[in-house]
């Protein structure tokens, strides 16, 4: 358990981390010790394509997590999602020029209808931005693919495939 009463020591010592990491440590032992084997008995998802919960569960596997990563740079806030919306798990992207004020129509990065496109990443820097994701085959392989824009997510060039690159 922390020692409340050293908080002030470790602040003026300007140990935060190890604060934080202390802090962390309590807070888990508390909300963990409750279930010492409810994930021991779980394992990943290994299919190629995503679970949905109810699925999930019977298998006891774990669902993809879905995220919408997100970027800005001045004031235009880039956002990039994996959904499948369209029947089949796509790459879109879109942006705010405002702040978030507003946002432009989303654009479909991956158009892969042979592959389940997840795990996206983003990054914006300048007027560059930069967004990967892979793309998984019912085969079971995996690939990485990035797709880049050089005039602020506006319009981005071909796909490219990352493990071409491989030699």
């Amino acid at each position: 358990m922390v020692d409340f009463m050293h908080v002030d020591s470790f602040l003026s010592k300007g140990n935060y981390i190890t604060l934080s990491v202390v802090i962390f440590i309590t807070l888990s032992a508390y909300l963990f010790a409750p279930f010492p084997n409810a994930f021991s008995q779980l394992e990943p998802n290994t299919s190629t394509q995503p679970m949905d919960s109810s699925s999930a569960a019977s298998q006891e596997s774990f669902p993809p997590i879905l995220l919408a990563p997100i970027d800005a740079v001045g004031d235009t806030v880039y956002f990039a999602w994996s959904t499948n919306k369209t029947g089949n798990f796509e790459v879109f992207f879109t942006s705010s020029p405002d702040n978030g004020e507003t946002i432009r129509d989303a654009t479909n990065l991956s158009n892969s209808s042979d592959a389940a496109s997840l795990d996206v990443s983003l990054k914006a820097e300048g007027v560059n931005v930069y967004v990967s994701w892979w793309e998984n085959y019912a085969n079971g392989s995996r690939i990485p693919v990035f797709v880049a824009s050089d005039d602020y997510g506006k319009t981005f060039g071909k796909k490219v495939i990352l493990s071409e690159s491989i030699k």
